[in-house]
């Protein structure tokens, strides 16, 4: 609960600071002149220093050929688009929208931070879901599984990033680690959860030494897990 409540907050605190735009497009709006010269969400516009910038030139030459220099996957492309004349609400002249978050007001922060905690949690027990799937079927870990190796060289990129998107990781640390706790697998509460209701179901608690000899089982297999994960990722450095 503490974790889940925590990541919570951090996300809620996220949106009522808000981020300033950057250059990285999130979305290209359909039968925009930017969908029709070919430009896609992920793209990173360079030849502006901010997305305020871009805007500013973009409404002054309206009507007007532009050029637009992209980063796409460590490739650099060049583009020219013609911004429209008129645009319908909620609409660019060109028709990218940034990626960032616009500041909210407390109430809302907290709602929509709400919100964003549920939809990350419904994420992180697909994940899982996903990951013990791959498991049975393949005997294998998926590779965008990490570990605290991982973990650390996530964080030292995000720290460039700002603090901000620290928090932003931390919140998914914690969400990530109150859906783990909730796994029905021994040696979690999840599953001394399960214990419980067998025992209530049964009509007479587990022997004290079954319950431990499965408990030490399962941490165990989690201990393998990580020491698999961990190796993994000290290889892939």
């Amino acid at each position: 609960a503490v974790n889940f409540l925590l990541g919570w907050l951090l996300i809620s605190s996220i949106f009522m600071v808000g981020t300033s735009a950057t250059l990285a497009i999130y979305e290209v709006q359909p039968g925009s002149p930017a969908e029709a010269v070919g430009l896609l969400p992920g793209d990173i516009v360079a030849n502006f220093r901010t997305a305020e910038q871009f805007i500013a030139y973009v409404n002054d030459h309206r009507g007007e050929e532009i050029e637009m220099n992209i980063r796409r996957n460590g490739e650099s492309l060049t583009f020219r688009v013609v911004p429209r004349m008129e645009t319908a609400p909620n609409e660019g002249a060109v028709g990218i929208v940034f990626a960032g978050i616009a500041s909210r007001g407390p109430l809302t922060a907290l709602r929509e931070g709400f919100l964003a905690t549920i939809e990350m949690t419904q994420l992180t027990f697909l994940g899982f879901y996903e990951l013990l799937r791959s498991l049975v079927l393949t005997g294998k870990v998926p590779g965008e599984i990490v570990g605290p190796v991982g973990i650390v060289s996530i964080a030292t990129e995000t720290g460039r990033a700002g603090l901000i998107y620290v928090l932003q990781l931390i919140a998914f640390i914690s969400i990530n680690l109150a859906v783990i706790n909730l796994l029905p697998f021994p040696a979690l509460d999840g599953g001394r959860f399960l214990m419980i209701l067998f025992e209530k179901f049964k009509g007479s608690p587990i022997p004290r030494q079954i319950e431990m000899w499965v408990n030490g089982v399962g941490f165990v297999l989690l201990v393998l897990l990580m020491v698999f994960i961990t190796v993994r990722d000290i290889v892939r450095l």
